[in-house]
């Protein structure tokens, strides 16, 4: 029996959801390792999984491959993936997608789901149905994380031969699914000569047919003796042993985890074998979907994709400059990224807590009556607005209001919530006191502060009765 929190402790993930729905049969689990530096991202896996072991063991292994990715990509989103256990073929049905929806909804857009082995834009569609936000239900992005492959064997090809032509290069494709078949296809129109692997043998034979290559049976691919072996279906595709069969150059796909083991990676360098990582090559399709997030045309996308190769080749670089493998290199970036982001983020969120505890200030300052530090609190270029009242702008005008305009005489301020977002800061409370005229009063009041570096730059309040 699995130890789960074992499992996610060892993987460094922050959550996992266990989703169960009697109704439609859906038995999935959901992964988010890291959200430093944004929400995660990842798709959405469907395979007949064996036991509930290795679904567990594969979802937290591929959310942890996306951190890598957006990290190394330089992508503000956060590692995530899901796995839904069952047979794409027989089991799928919008009524499973829709209840695994409801699932995703609920935690409130901290992951958001993608197309993976076993599912599509329509499942994604399905999906949306019931949750937002969900990705690749625009452009397919297969041929985008082929075109990032593809510029990954280039600077691979170069490190090993000194000219990223493909031109007579042998390169041998395992799984010529989406991704397999654009890589392929783009292959082919460089003058490689292709050998072509599936599960699926006939579509093997059919691309192999029109692309005039090799196809052979997917347990040989492996063993092909070629230039480049690309990897494009599932993972773990290279352990040990293989390694000792390989008969490539450089091994550079579109798959995820193509390691059945990190420490494969250094037993490749000492094979001599060129190893791209694989969350580095393959980020193109995720390099879409960020392309698409900010508004962006589909070519920014392309251009970015094609920038994978000199990211590649900075990895090469570096794994020989320090003697480490090309994995070692790729994870000391990423891991540089993200600590930089939780730097950013501590630093951020001690800039939060500082904000919070000034504007508490504020309301000790202004009811004990400790008027010149409490407008050190303030720019001097500060407005304050109030309902009914035309805006005072400036630290004269304030200091004129507290010191002669304020109908309040004394009183105190209750702090019942604080709300911080960035530069801004929401509080709601209740003021008791007494008038200038001697009437007491008691109300709920809002106020908004704006901050500017460590000072209040703006004040917007509202009380729940027209008296002060």
């Amino acid at each position: 029996m699995v130890d789960v929190f074992e499992a996610i402790s060892r993987e460094g993930c922050e959550q996992a959801l266990f989703c169960h729905d009697p109704q439609t049969g859906l038995r999935a689990i959901i992964a988010i390792h890291d959200t430093t530096l944004g929400p995660s991202l990842g798709g959405v896996r469907m395979r007949p999984y064996p036991t509930e072991e290795e679904a567990l063991a594969d979802v937290l292994d591929l959310a942890r491959a996306m951190t890598y990715k957006f990290a190394a990509a330089g992508i503000d989103l956060g590692g995530g993936k899901s796995v839904i256990i069952g047979d794409p073929a027989t089991a799928k049905s919008e009524d499973l997608l829709r209840a695994f929806g409801r699932f995703v909804r609920t935690l409130g857009g901290r992951y958001i789901p993608g197309i993976d082995v076993g599912t599509t834009q329509d499942d994604m569609r399905t999906i949306g149905l019931e949750a937002e936000p969900v990705s690749c239900v625009g452009v397919d992005p297969s041929p985008y994380t082929a075109l990032g492959v593809y510029a990954a064997i280039r600077a691979c090809i170069r490190h090993a031969t000194g000219s990223p032509d493909l031109e007579g290069a042998r390169i041998a494709i395992q799984g010529v699914g989406h991704v397999g078949e654009a890589l392929a296809r783009r292959s082919a129109e460089a003058g490689a000569d292709l050998v072509l692997a599936d599960v699926d043998g006939a579509r093997a034979e059919r691309l192999a047919k029109e692309l005039d290559a090799t196809a052979v049976d997917a347990d040989d691919i492996v063993t092909v003796a070629c230039d480049v072996l690309a990897p494009c279906a599932v993972g773990g595709v290279i352990d040990e042993e293989t390694v000792a069969r390989l008969g490539c150059r450089v091994v550079a796909g579109g798959a995820n985890n193509v390691l059945a083991d990190p420490r494969v990676a250094e037993t490749l360098r000492a094979r001599g074998i060129v190893y791209a990582p694989d969350y580095v090559a393959n980020a193109g399709g995720v390099i879409l979907l960020d392309t698409e997030r900010a508004g962006d045309p589909p070519e920014r996308a392309a251009d970015r994709c094609w920038e994978l190769g000199d990211r590649m080749r900075h990895i090469l670089e570096r794994a020989d400059a320090e003697g480490i493998s090309t994995l070692a290199a790729a994870n000391g970036l990423a891991e540089q990224r993200l600590g930089e982001g939780r730097s950013e983020a501590s630093a951020l969120e001690a800039q939060l807590v500082t904000r919070a505890q000034r504007v508490r200030r504020y309301y000790e300052l202004v009811d004990a009556g400790r008027l010149e530090e409490m407008y050190a609190l303030f720019h001097d270029d500060v407005v304050y607005r109030r309902p009914g009242y035309e805006p005072l702008e400036g630290i004269e005008a304030l200091r004129g209001f507290y010191e002669g305009e304020r109908v309040i005489r004394e009183g105190a301020h209750t702090v019942s919530s604080v709300a911080l977002d960035g530069e801004r800061i929401a509080v709601e409370g209740e003021f008791g006191g007494v008038l200038h005229d001697g009437s007491r009063v008691t109300v709920r009041f809002a106020d908004f502060f704006v901050f500017r570096g460590g000072r209040i730059a703006r004040r917007d309040t509202y009380f729940d009765a027209p008296l002060v």
